[in-house]
């Protein structure tokens, strides 16, 4: 069984546990995708494709700052009483707004 897994492995790299186990259930071997996850795990084998990339930012992207680094949140719902929808660093002027 494992040669048979390595060898269609080696033919379609691409292939996960289902699709493996599909082309040797049309071989003639009884085995279910759990088997041949079990014994693709033990034999390090995994299916090539592509990952996404969701750690990379895009190019374009527009970084924000982080405005509550600098706020010492000492009280339940503290962040979200800033007011007026912008958060104010401590220590520094408020801009003024029409009130």
């Amino acid at each position: 069984m494992p040669l048979a897994i390595d060898q269609l492995h080696l033919k379609t790299p691409y292939n996960g546990p289902r699709q493996m186990a599909r082309h040797l259930r049309h071989e003639g071997y009884v085995v279910g995708r759990k088997r041949i996850r079990r014994l693709m795990q033990k034999m390090g084998l995994c299916a090539v494709h592509q990952r996404p990339h969701t750690a990379v930012p895009a190019e374009d992207c527009e970084l924000h700052p982080y405005l509550l680094r600098v706020l010492v949140i000492d009280r339940p719902n503290h962040e979200y009483a800033s007011g007026e929808g912008r958060l104010v660093p401590v220590g520094s002027i408020a801009p003024s707004g029409s009130d």
